[in-house]
C-alpha cells in the first residue's frame, strides 16, 4: 500500500498492475452468446462492464462497451487506471491488443463516424 500511495504522489507513476492484481468475475445470468457482463476488481476499486466481444487472432474487440462503477466505489476511475487495467487484462487473457469500437455518431462533427480506441500490449518492467 505504501508503494501505491508513493506512486500516486509522484508526477510520473511507474506502478503497474499485473494479471494477479485483478479479478474478473463473469455474471453468468447477464452473459449471453457474444455479450459479456463482468465485474473487474482492481487495486483502485471495482468496475462493472458489459460489451459485445469478439476474439480473433490476438485481438479482443469490444463493441458497445459500457463501464460503470458500483455506488460503493466513489470517485473517477481515471485514464491512468484504465491503462493499468488494459495492461493487466491483456496479460490475463494472453492477447496483444484490445480494440474498443464505439457506436456511430448521430450528430455533431462527423456524423456516422465511429470512435475506435486501440490498446496494444506493452513490455512492462519485471516485478
Amino acid at each position: 500500500m505504501t508503494r501505491l500511495l508513493t506512486d500516486y504522489a509522484s508526477c510520473v507513476s511507474t506502478y503497474t498492475w499485473r494479471a494477479s492484481d485483478i479479478t474478473i468475475v463473469l455474471d453468468d445470468d447477464e452473459t449471453d452468446d457474444s455479450i459479456v457482463t463482468a465485474d473487474i476488481v482492481t487495486p483502485a476499486g471495482t468496475i462493472e462492464i458489459m460489451a459485445s466481444f469478439a476474439l480473433d487472432a490476438n485481438t479482443l474487440t469490444l463493441n458497445g462497451l459500457h463501464i460503470q462503477r458500483p455506488a460503493k466505489d466513489t470517485g473517477p476511475f481515471g485514464r491512468a487506471n484504465l491503462r493499468r487495467l488494459v495492461d493487466a487484462v491483456l496479460e490475463a487473457i494472453d492477447c496483444d491488443e484490445i480494440r474498443i469500437e464505439g457506436a456511430p455518431r448521430t450528430t455533431g462533427a462527423g456524423p456516422g463516424r465511429r470512435q475506435i480506441l486501440r490498446f496494444k500490449r506493452r513490455v512492462l518492467p519485471a516485478g
